[in-house]
C-alpha cells in the first residue's frame, strides 16, 4: 500500500521525465543487478551460517532450553570465519563458540545436521542468574508495552518480592535491568 501511496503522491512531479503509468504494480522493473563473485560467496556463507544457527535452535527447542538463557559454549566441527562467529553467537545465545570438537562429551547435546554440532547444556549458577535476569527484564518489557507506554519514557516499577534469591539476583543486576528497561525499580516491604 505504502508503495502505492508514495508512487501516486510523486509521479506529477517525475511525468516530463518518463512515461506514468496508472499505478506502480504496472512499471516495469528494471532486472536485478549482477552480483560479484565475492558476494555471491558472502551469501553463500550466509545460508550456512543460517543452517548452522538454525540447528543450534532447534537442539535447544527440543530440550527446553530457552533462548533468553545463556549457554557457555557450542562446538561446530567445521571451519567459520571469524566475522560469522559473532553473528552465531549472539543469534543462539551462547559465551563461547569453539570450532571443532570437545574433548568431553559428557555435557553436550549433539546434532550432525548440516555439520556436527555440540552444544553445552550444563547452566552454572551464574548461567541461570543470567537468565532470570533477562526473563525479568522481558516480562518488564512486556508489562510495558501490555500498559501502552512509550519505550522512552522513563518509569517506576515497586516491586515486592518474597523470594530473596529472586530478589537478591535483580538487586546484583539492577543497572542493567534499569538500562534495558527505562525503569526505575524500588523495593517495597513485603507485608
Amino acid at each position: 500500500f505504502f508503495s502505492e501511496y508514495l508512487y501516486q503522491e510523486i509521479k506529477n512531479e517525475i511525468k516530463d521525465k518518463r512515461k506514468i503509468k496508472l499505478s506502480v504494480h504496472l512499471e516495469k522493473l528494471n532486472p536485478p543487478s549482477k552480483i560479484s563473485t565475492k558476494e555471491y560467496e558472502i551469501l553463500e556463507k550466509m545460508e550456512e551460517i543460517r543452517e548452522i544457527t538454525s540447528a543450534i535452535l532447534m537442539i535447544r527447542k527440543s530440550n527446553n532450553l530457552k533462548i533468553r538463557q545463556p549457554l557457555n559454549d557450542v562446538y561446530i566441527a567445521k571451519k567459520i570465519p571469524e566475522e560469522f562467529l559473532e553473528i552465531i553467537k549472539e543469534e543462539v545465545n551462547v559465551k563461547n563458540i569453539y570450532l571443532g570438537e570437545p574433548r568431553d562429551k559428557e555435557n553436550y547435546l549433539m546434532t550432525d545436521n548440516p555439520v556436527n554440532i555440540y552444544l553445552n547444556n550444563l547452566i552454572t549458577p551464574k548461567l541461570k542468574e543470567e537468565g532470570i535476569t533477562n526473563d525479568f527484564i522481558r516480562y518488564l518489557q512486556d508489562l510495558r508495552q501490555d500498559l501502552n507506554l512509550i519505550p522512552s519514557k522513563k518509569v517506576n516499577a515497586h516491586l515486592i518480592i518474597d523470594n530473596n534469591n529472586l530478589k537478591n539476583i535483580i538487586s546484583q543486576n539492577i543497572n542493567k535491568i534499569q538500562r534495558e528497561t527505562n525503569t526505575k525499580i524500588f523495593f517495597n516491604k513485603t507485608k
